[in-house]
C-alpha cells in the first residue's frame, strides 16, 4: 500500500490493522446487547420554510461501547504494536502521558487516546460498526496533522437572528467569515441550548430558525509539559484569540449596523476544536432572544457585499482606542440595536449623537442643544432647507431624550410633517446618526488626520 504521504507511514499501518481489528472485535457484539440511548435531532417540515421540529429518537450508546471493550482492545496484537511505534517516534514520544494543549488549557495525553481516534471518529460518523477505508484515511491524516502541528485550531461560532444574504459564504478576511449554517451545526447548536429561533409548544417546535452565523478561526500555539506559563505570550494571544474581551465577531456586528438599517441579533457564540487531544471540546455562551427581535430582518443583497467588506476593513484596520469619541459612538448605536424599551434605546441613540457631535473636537463649548443640532446640520444636509430641518429634528430630539431620562416618556413626538409615534421617531434618529457615523468615520480614517478629531469649522464654514 502506498503511504508515502504521512509523516510516519509505520505508525498508519498500525493503526490501520489497530481500527480493523477494534472494529471488527465491536462489530460482534449483538446489536440487542450494546448499551442504548436516546438523542434529539431537528427535522425541517417537507412543507414549511422556517419551521422546524424535534424528534426524539433511540440511539446506540457508542461511548459507553467503547469503556466496556477498552481492556479487549489494549490486550490486541495490535494495540501492542501501535504502542511500540509510538515509543519509537520522538516527537508523539514527547506527547505521551504528558499535558498537551495552549497557555489556556492542557490535558494528559494517553496513548490509547491516540491509537482510537480513528475508530471512534469512523463510528460515531457512521453510526454503525462497520470499516470504511477512505473514512479511516482521512481521519488519519486529520490525526497525524494534530499530532505533528505546532498549532491548536478554535473555531467560534456566533449565530445572527434575522440576518439573510444573498451569498452562502462571505470572507471578510483571513479566518473571518459570514456563512451559512449547514442542517448539522443547527442541530448541534440547539442541542448546546441555543434559542435559534422561536420555541412553539413547549419548545418541540422551532420557528424562523437563525440560518447564518459569524465563523472565526483561531490558531493557539500547541503548549507541552507543565512548564510556567509565559503571560507576556498570553497577553500577544489574548489580541486574537476567543478569550479576548473585544473579539472579532463584535466589531462584524457593530459594522453591519452602522453599515445600512435592519434588525439582527447575536445569539451568543459556541467556541469548539475539532484538534486532537481536544475534539469536541466546546465551550458555549448562548443568549436568549429578546422577544422584540423575532420580527427582526436584515438582507445583505449582492451588490451590497462588496461594499460591506471595503467597510469592514476600513472599520477594523481603524484600531481606535476604547476612549476615543467615535469608539463611544459605535458602541452606544451598537447598544440601542439590542434594547426591548423604546425609551432606552432612544438614550442610547441620543448618547450617541453627543459623543459625535459634541466630544469630537473643538473649543466652543456654547449651548448644548444648539451645538449639538447645528453641527449635525451642517454635517448631514446638503442644501439650507434639510440642514433646516435636520436642525430642528435634532433639537427635538435632545428634548425627547431629556423628558425620558426624567421619567415622562412622551406618547407622541411632534415633527414639522407632523404627529410621529416614539418608535418611528427613534428609526429616524437612527438613520440620521447612521448617515453621521459613516461620514465621520470617513473622516477620522484619513491617514492625514493625525489628531482624530473633526475639523468643525470646515465643515460649518465650507456649507454657509
Amino acid at each position: 500500500m502506498e503511504v508515502k504521504k504521512y509523516k510516519n507511514p509505520d505508525l498508519y499501518n498500525a493503526i490501520l490493522d489497530f481500527t480493523e481489528k477494534a472494529i471488527e472485535i465491536i462489530s460482534d457484539f449483538p446489536t440487542e446487547d450494546l448499551p442504548k440511548g436516546q438523542e434529539a435531532s431537528l427535522e425541517k417540515y417537507e412543507n414549511g420554510e422556517d419551521l422546524y421540529y424535534q424528534q426524539i429518537s433511540d440511539c446506540i450508546d457508542w461511548s459507553m461501547v467503547f469503556i466496556f471493550v477498552r481492556d479487549q482492545l489494549c490486550n490486541t496484537d495490535e494495540y501492542k504494536n501501535c504502542t511500540k511505534v509510538i515509543r519509537n517516534d520522538k516527537i508523539l514520544s514527547a506527547l505521551r502521558d504528558m499535558l498537551v494543549g495552549t497557555i489556556f488549557v492542557r490535558v494528559k495525553v494517553d496513548k490509547f487516546d491516540i491509537i482510537i481516534a480513528p475508530t471512534m471518529n469512523i463510528i460515531y460518523k457512521t453510526n454503525q460498526a462497520e470499516f470504511d477505508l477512505s473514512l479511516f484515511n482521512s481521519e488519519y491524516i486529520a490525526l497525524e496533522n494534530d499530532l505533528y502541528h505546532d498549532v491548536i485550531e478554535y473555531h467560534a461560532i456566533t449565530p445572527l437572528y434575522g440576518f439573510k444574504s444573498d451569498q452562502s459564504f462571505i470572507e471578510l478576511n483571513g479566518n473571518l467569515s459570514i456563512r451559512e449554517l449547514t442542517e448539522k451545526e443547527i442541530n448541534i447548536l440547539l442541542s448546546w441550548n441555543f434559542q435559534l429561533g422561536q420555541s412553539i409548544r413547549g419548545g418541540n417546535f422551532i420557528y424562523r430558525v437563525a440560518k447564518y452565523c459569524i465563523h472565526n478561526i483561531f490558531p493557539l500555539k500547541k503548549v507541552t509539559g507543565s512548564n510556567d506559563v509565559d503571560y507576556n505570550e498570553i497577553n500577544r494571544e489574548l489580541e486574537t484569540d476567543i478569550f479576548s474581551n473585544k473579539p472579532k465577531e463584535n466589531n462584524i456586528i457593530k459594522a453591519l449596523r452602522i453599515f445600512k438599517s435592519g434588525e439582527f441579533f447575536s445569539l451568543g457564540t459556541l467556541t469548539r476544536t475539532f484538534d486532537f487531544p481536544f475534539r469536541q471540546s466546546t465551550y458555549v455562551f448562548p443568549r436568549n432572544l429578546p422577544s422584540h427581535l423575532f420580527e427582526g430582518k436584515y438582507h445583505l443583497n449582492e451588490a451590497e457585499i462588496n461594499d460591506f467588506r471595503l467597510f469592514y476593513n476600513n472599520f477594523e484596520d481603524a484600531k481606535l482606542p476604547e476612549n476615543h469619541f467615535l469608539s463611544f459612538a459605535i458602541r452606544r448605536f451598537n447598544q440601542a440595536h439590542d434594547r426591548s424599551d423604546i425609551g432606552d434605546k432612544i438614550i442610547d441613540l441620543s448618547i450617541c449623537s453627543e459623543s459625535l457631535f459634541l466630544n469630537s473636537g473643538g473649543q466652543y463649548q456654547g449651548e448644548l442643544q444648539y451645538r449639538l443640532s447645528h453641527r449635525a446640520a451642517m454635517l448631514l444636509g446638503n442644501d439650507p432647507t434639510q440642514q433646516e430641518s435636520i436642525f430642528n429634528f435634532m433639537r427635538e430630539a435632545y428634548r425627547v431624550r431629556s423628558q425620558i431620562v426624567h421619567g415622562k416618556s412622551p406618547e407622541f413626538v411632534k415633527l414639522e410633517e407632523g404627529s410621529t409615534s416614539l418608535s418611528e421617531f427613534s428609526d429616524k434618529l437612527e438613520g440620521y446618526l447612521r448617515q453621521g457615523l459613516k461620514l465621520i468615520m470617513k473622516r477620522i480614517y484619513k491617514p492625514e488626520n493625525t489628531k482624530e478629531e473633526i475639523d468643525w469649522n470646515s465643515i460649518i464654514f465650507k456649507k454657509l
